[in-house]
C-alpha cells in the first residue's frame, strides 16, 4: 500500500500538536509547558518504529537491520545535516569564534547522536542556564531516540528468536519456517514492560537527585518511547476497542495532552513523574486510533485529523530542526521584540516547508541510484529539472546565509567624547568620590558613552574564555573539602601589627580573593574558604550540579570548623545575588529570607571572628556570552541594576547594620548611575553573567584597596 494511504491522520495531528507546542514555548515562552511536545514525539516514535519491526518479523521471520538503519538514515540525516551545517556556519558569522567553536563541538556531538551526553556533561540547566543556550541543544531528543533504536531492535529480535527456536523445538517446525504464535507479542510486551518500569523508576530517582542530567538522559526517557512501543505490541488488543468508545478515548487523551501544556512545569518533577500526563495521554490517543485494517482512520477527532494539522505533521521534523537555531541566533542578532519574534516564526515555517519538499522528502524516497531513463519518464524530466534547480537555489541561499550579515551590517555610529567632555566627567567624579574610585568612575562613564567595541586587551573572546581567578586560587573553591594550608596567602606577622582574614561564600567570594590578596598590607594573611555554588547560609539552595547540592552542607560545616580554628581578625562573606530556589521548596528565596539565613550561618562563627564584612557582588543583569556577537554594539551589553539585586542589597545592608558588621557596596566599581558597561578602558569587565575577569581585577585593584581602607577594613591608605 502507498505511504499516503496508510498514513494515520491522527498521528500526523499529534506531530502537529507536539511541534507547535515546542515552537511556541521556545519562541514565546507560552504555554509554559510546551516542552512536553518532545515527550509526545517520543511516544509516537516508539509506536511507529516498533510496529514496523513487529510487522516485518511476522511477515518474514526476521528483522533486516541493514534495511532498518538505511531507512532511519534516509529519514533522519539529510535534513539534520543541512541544519547542522547552516547553523554552525551562521554561528561563525554572527556570534564570534569562542561561542561558535562551542557550537561547532555541539554539532559534532549531534551529528553522531550524542548531543544529550554533551549537554549532560556540561551540567546544562535546560530551564535557567546562566550561560548562552546552544542553538543545537534541541538535538538532544534526536540523540535519545537514535540511541534507543541502536538497542531496542536487537533486544526485540533476540527475544523473538529465542521464542521462535523454542516453538520449533516443541512443534517440530523445520528451520527457516515462519513461526507466529500469539504469545510471542505477549512475551515481548512483558520484556518491554520491565524496561519501561525500570526506566521510570530511574527517572524518578534522577529527577530528584540531578534534574538537569535527568532531562537529557536516555535512561530516564526510555520509558516514554517504551510506552509507545507497548501500544504497538498491544495493537491486536487495541483493534478490538468498540468503535463507539474510540472517540471518547481519543478526546480524553487530547484533553490530557492539552492540559499538560499548563499543568506541567519545570519545577514539578520533570521528566518523572510529571511527564506521565502527556505521555499517557498520547498513548491513549494512539491506542484509540489503532485498527486491525491499516487503512482505517479515526473519526470525530477534527483537531488532529484536519488537513492543516496533517500538513504541519508532515513538516514537523524539518520545523523542529530549524526552529531552535532560528530562535536562538535570531534573538541574538535582532532582539526579542514582538515584531522580531513574529518574523522569526515566519522564517522557521518557510525554512521547514522548503527543507521538507526539497531535501527531506526527495532524499527519503530516493533509491540513491541513477535509474535508466525511459521514454515514459521524459515528460517528467522537465519537472524534475525545475525541481532540481529550485532545490539548488534553496541550498545556495542557505550556503550564502553566513556571509549576508557582513553585507547588511549597518554603521554602529561610533560616538567618542571630546576632551572637554571627558574633563567635565573627571571633575564631577573627583568631586564626588575618593581619588582612585573617581578615576575608575571616569573610565566607566566614558565606556557607557561608547557606540562601538574598542580594541580590547586581551581581545574580548580571549578574555571571555579566561578564568575569573588564577590557577593558585581556583582549587580552593572545590566542593570536596577545605585545604587551609594551600589556600592561605600572605605571611601573618602579629608582631608587625598584621591581621588574618578569612573569606567565605560561593564563587563570588572566590572571585574576590585575588583583589583581597592584592590589597593585603605587609604582614597580613588571607585564607580562601569559599565554595563554588555553595553560599554561606543556613539554607540549601538548588544548583544544576547535583554534586554541589550533595556536598554543600558538609562543606559549610568544614568551613565553620576552619574559621573556629583560624579565629580570623576579619571575616569576609560574599555571595551571588542571583535568584535561588531552596531545595525541596517552590518559588525563589526572598531577600529577607536570604539575609536572615546568612545572619544565622554567621552566628555559628560569631565568637571566633573579630569583625565581619559583607561584600556585595557585582550587579548581574546581562550575560556577556549572550549579548556579544559580531553585529552587536556595547549598548547591547550594558547591564542595569535591577530590582533583584537592589532587594538583596537592601536586605543584606540592613542585616549588616543590625549585626554591627560592615557592608561594602560594589556598584561604584562596576556601574555609574545604575548602568554597568561590558568594558572599561580597554578591559572586559565580566566573563559571564556576574564573575569579573582577571584583567579587570587588575584595573579595579586601586579603587578596591582604597574603598576597604576608607571603611577601615584595612589600614587607611597613606
Amino acid at each position: 500500500m502507498s505511504r499516503a494511504s496508510t498514513q494515520r491522520r491522527d498521528i500526523q495531528g499529534l506531530r502537529a500538536f507536539a511541534v507547535t507546542a515546542v515552537v511556541l514555548d521556545h519562541l514565546l515562552g507560552w504555554p509554559h509547558g510546551g516542552f512536553v511536545g518532545v515527550d509526545v514525539f517520543f511516544v509516537i516514535s516508539g509506536f511507529l518504529i516498533t510496529g514496523i519491526l513487529l510487522r516485518e518479523h511476522e511477515r518474514t521471520g526476521t528483522i533486516s537491520f541493514v534495511g532498518f538503519y538505511r531507512r532511519r538514515a534516509k529519514r533522519i540525516l539529510p535534513a539534520s545535516i543541512l541544519v547542522l551545517a547552516v547553523t554552525v556556519a551562521l554561528s561563525y558569522a554572527l556570534v564570534g569564534r569562542l561561542r561558535a567553536d562551542s557550537i561547532a563541538t555541539d554539532g559534532l556531538w549531534a551529528l553522531f547522536f550524542g548531543a544529550n551526553w554533551r549537554f549532560t556533561t556540561q551540567a546544562t540547566d535546560y530551564f535557567a542556564a546562566n550561560g548562552p543556550v546552544s542553538p543545537l541543544q534541541h538535538y538532544w531528543s534526536l540523540a535519545v531516540e537514535e540511541q534507543f533504536y541502536f538497542v531496542w531492535p536487537w533486544l526485540m529480535l533476540g527475544v523473538l528468536a529465542l521464542l521462535a527456536a523454542r516453538t520449533r523445538r516443541r512443534t517440530g517446525t523445520p528451520p527457516g519456517a515462519t513461526t507466529r504464535p500469539d504469545h510471542h507479542r505477549l512475551v515481548v510486551g512483558l520484556v518491554l514492560a520491565g524496561v519501561v518500569a525500570a526506566s521510570f523508576a530511574w527517572a524518578l530517582q534522577q529527577t530528584s537527585a540531578a534534574p538537569s542530567a535527568a532531562y537529557f538522559s536516555t535512561f530516564t526517557r526510555v520509558w516514554e518511547l517504551g510506552l509507545g512501543a507497548l501500544v504497538a505490541v498491544a495493537a491486536p488488543l487495541c483493534s478490538r476497542i468498540p468503535d463507539a468508545v474510540r472517540p471518547v478515548l481519543a478526546w480524553g487523551g487530547l484533553v490530557g495532552m492539552t492540559a499538560s501544556l499548563w499543568l506541567v512545569t519545570e519545577d514539578a518533577g520533570f521528566p518523572a513523574p510529571a511527564a506521565a500526563l502527556p505521555v499517557g495521554a498520547t498513548a491513549l490517543v494512539i491506542a484509540a486510533g489503532t485498527f486491525a485494517e491499516r487503512g482505517r482512520q479515526q473519526r470525530f477527532l477534527l483537531p488532529l485529523t484536519n488537513r492543516v494539522a496533517g500538513y504541519v505533521g508532515d513538516i514537523s521534523y524539518s520545523l523542529y530542526l530549524w526552529h531552535f537555531p532560528v530562535a536562538i541566533l535570531g534573538v541574538v542578532v535582532l532582539g526579542d521584540s514582538p515584531l522580531v519574534l513574529a518574523g522569526l516564526g515566519v522564517v522557521m515555517l518557510v525554512l521547514a516547508v522548503h527543507s521538507y519538499h526539497l531535501v527531506e522528502e526527495p532524499l527519503r524516497s530516493a533509491t540513491w541510484r541513477l535509474p535508466r531513463r525511459t521514454s515514459r519518464e521524459a515528460g517528467a524530466g522537465r519537472r524534475g529539472t525545475l525541481r532540481a534547480a529550485y532545490t539548488g537555489v534553496f541550498l545556495l541561499a542557505l550556503a550564502a546565509a553566513p556571509v549576508m550579515p557582513s553585507l547588511v551590517l549597518a554603521d554602529n555610529g561610533v560616538r567618542t567624547l571630546s576632551d572637554a567632555d571627558v574633563a567635565a566627567i573627571d571633575a564631577e567624579t573627583h568631586a564626588e568620590y575618593t581619588p582612585a574610585v573617581a578615576d575608575l568612575q571616569t573610565e566607566i562613564r566614558v565606556a557607557l558613552a561608547a557606540g562601538a567595541w574598542p580594541e580590547l586587551d586581551p581581545p574580548i573572546e580571549e578574555a571571555m574564555a579566561g578564568r575569573e581567578v588564577p590557577s593558585s586560587v581556583m582549587p580552593c573553591g572545590d566542593i570536596d573539602g577545605v585545604d587551609v594550608a594551600a589556600c592561605t596567602f600572605g605571611e601573618l606577622d602579629r608582631a608587625a601589627g598584621g591581621q588574618s582574614i578569612a573569606v567565605v561564600g560561593d564563587s563570588i567570594a572566590v572571585n574576590y580573593v585575588p583583589l583581597l590578596v592584592g590589597a593585603l598590607p605587609e604582614g597580613w594573611s588571607l585564607t580562601s574558604l569559599g565554595a563554588y555554588g555553595c553560599p554561606f547560609t543556613d539554607l540549601l539552595s538548588e544548583h544544576p550540579d547535583a554534586a554541589i547540592v550533595d556536598g554543600c552542607e558538609q562543606r559549610k560545616a568544614d568551613v565553620v570548623d576552619a574559621v573556629e580554628e583560624l579565629r580570623p581578625d576579619v571575616l569576609v562573606v560574599a555571595d551571588m545575588y542571583a535568584p535561588r530556589t531552596e531545595v525541596g521548596e517552590e518559588g525563589t528565596i526572598t531577600p529577607e529570607r536570604w539575609a536572615e539565613s546568612t545572619r544565622t550561618q554567621l552566628g555559628e562563627v560569631a565568637d571566633a571572628v573579630g569583625r565581619t564584612v559583607v561584600l556585595a557582588p557585582p550587579p548581574s543583569d546581562v550575560n556577556i556570552d549572550e549579548c556579544y556577537n559580531l553585529l552587536s554594539s556595547p549598548v547591547d551589553c550594558v547591564s542595569k541594576v535591577r530590582g533583584q539585586w537592589s532587594g538583596m542589597h537592601d536586605a543584606e545592608a540592613a542585616m549588616a547594620e543590625e549585626m554591627g558588621a560592615t557592608y561594602v557596596d560594589s556598584r561604584d566599581w562596576f556601574c555609574a548611575e545604575d548602568r554597568c558597561p561590558a568594558f572599561v578602558g580597554d578591559t572586559l569587565v565580566k566573563v559571564d553573567l556576574v564573575h569579573f575577569s582577571q584583567p579587570y581585577q587588575r584595573l579595579l585593584q586601586p579603587a578596591f584597596t582604597e574603598r576597604l581602607g576608607t571603611l577601615g577594613v584595612l589600614p587607611p591608605p597613606s
